[in-house]
């Protein structure tokens, strides 16, 4: 890619000094088809899963190539027409670039793009509006041929609006690939956008954003050749909320003040332009509610997530020291049973296999405690290798301390390895009194007396 630089530049330079002259004339075909052929090869690499964004966009780029072709076929014909085959293909590049970014945000966030998708859509929408009232619709004189390229041609550039917002506004990495799409099609929303408010120039003048074309066009050929492209604007990215940052809060305010800042400013309107400005306001405060809706949703949801996690361990999902606090205060007063375990063999584990294995091992005994608890039951982790279950009302504390080292008794299953350890057990029933500390105690000290107490030789490891 960076052996082209040099000719490509040539080239540029050329189209930008003499774009109506034979020599820019022929350096801007050539350029052109040159950035073409490179887009298809981009697009046919063999990687059959991500060819798809990358077809759409060598597809695009033929078509204005072809549509360039066929308007200097028409003008070597002596024909000026207002509508021609050429603004066929000129229109078909939009919608396919449209969804070469569509498809970028399906691979790159599939289920994260919710937010910056909304986001893309309230300000499309709120631009179209303003694009229409300020800039079509003054234009319009009746239905004819050179009205319909007035409309269509401000509607590729909202589609390619559209896409080029739905990449800045979606999750994913900004490296070189990304940068340089972006760049692409933000020159080319430029560039159409000059043109059109300079679209009564003489030619002279609109020829020289034909250079500007160009390089925007190389850029995103450059996006899709460039050697990580698949990583940087394919690869999946790290999972983030979709909370709303100030800055897109002012944004989207902008937006839902479009309608009103041109009526305002226009003061009176014709009756079709009251209809596009009642329907787009409409259509851009549905969106604005459907995000901050899905945002109050979001916060909700991170709040409920930190409020599990305050409560439970990170490793197992058991309830942590806190939740068992909480659940033995409430307990006390209409009766308890505590089983306080600490396993036995568990730093054998950990020193032979190594802290996976140790994590394994604890996850399994968190799993095996779940299946011998009644529903009303809790059972947590202190820490370490130290579990606790609480057992509301009247229960056999031997019989469940027996099931208890009776499960953890069997081996772990970890990698090619049978992994046995064990459990000392001890039981403690609330008191009139107690309070949660001295409960947890009792437990503790009947446990460790257990531990203390002749016993056959410790679990070993099993391989």
């Amino acid at each position: 890619m960076v052996r082209w630089a040099a000719p490509g530049a040539l080239a540029l330079l050329l189209v930008a000094l003499q774009p109506q002259g034979l020599v820019g004339g022929t350096a801007y075909v050539a350029c052109f088809l040159a950035l073409v052929l490179a887009a298809w090869r981009a697009a046919l690499r063999p990687s059959a899963r991500t060819r798809l964004p990358w077809v759409c966009l060598a597809a695009a780029q033929t078509a204005w190539f072809a549509g360039d072709v066929v308007y200097d076929l028409i003008e070597l014909g002596g024909s000026s027409p207002s509508l021609s085959p050429a603004d066929a293909l000129w229109l078909a590049g939009y919608p396919l670039l449209l969804v070469t970014a569509v498809v970028i945000v399906r691979y790159r966030a599939p289920a994260q793009a919710r937010a910056g998708i909304l986001d893309g859509l309230i300000l499309t929408t709120a631009a179209a509006m303003v694009l229409w009232l300020v800039v079509v619709a003054p234009v319009i004189t009746g239905i004819d041929l050179a009205d319909v390229l007035t409309v269509l041609y401000p509607l590729g550039d909202v589609a390619l609006l559209a896409g080029t917002l739905f990449l800045t506004l979606t999750p994913g990495r900004r490296g070189t690939p990304t940068l340089l799409l972006l760049g692409g099609t933000g020159l080319t929303l430029a560039s159409d956008t000059a043109v059109s408010v300079l679209a009564d120039a003489p030619e002279s003048v609109l020829s020289r954003f034909d250079c500007l074309f160009l390089l925007a066009n190389a850029a995103v050929v450059g996006a899709a050749r460039h050697p990580s492209r698949d990583t940087d604007l394919l690869g999946p990215v790290v999972a983030r909320d979709e909370r709303l940052h100030p800055a897109r809060v002012v944004f989207l305010g902008a937006a839902l003040l479009a309608g009103p800042t041109v009526l305002a400013a226009r003061g009176s309107l014709a009756l079709e332009q009251r209809v596009v400005l009642a329907v787009g306001s409409t259509v851009t405060v549905a969106l604005a509610l459907a995000r901050f809706t899905s945002a109050v949703h979001e916060q909700a949801r991170a709040h409920a997530q930190l409020a599990h996690l305050a409560a439970h361990d990170g490793l197992t999902g058991l309830a942590n020291r806190r939740a068992l606090t909480d659940a033995l205060e409430e307990r006390l007063a209409t009766g308890a049973l505590v089983l306080y375990l600490d396993l036995d063999g568990f730093k054998a584990v950990n020193d032979r296999y190594g802290h996976a294995a140790g994590d394994a091992v604890l996850v399994e005994v968190a799993e095996r405690l779940r299946s011998l608890v009644r529903p009303d039951d809790v059972v947590a982790r202190l820490g370490g290798d130290e579990f606790v279950v609480v057992c509301p009302g009247s229960a056999d504390g031997e019989e469940l301390a027996e099931r208890v080292r009776s499960a953890l008794g069997e081996p772990v299953a970890y990698l090619s390895h049978a992994l046995v350890v064990g459990a000392s057990t001890g039981v403690a029933v609330t008191r009139p009194g107690d309070d949660v500390d001295g409960l947890l105690r009792r437990a503790d000290a009947e446990m460790y007396a257990a531990k203390r107490a002749p016993v056959p030789a410790p679990p070993s490891l099993a391989c």
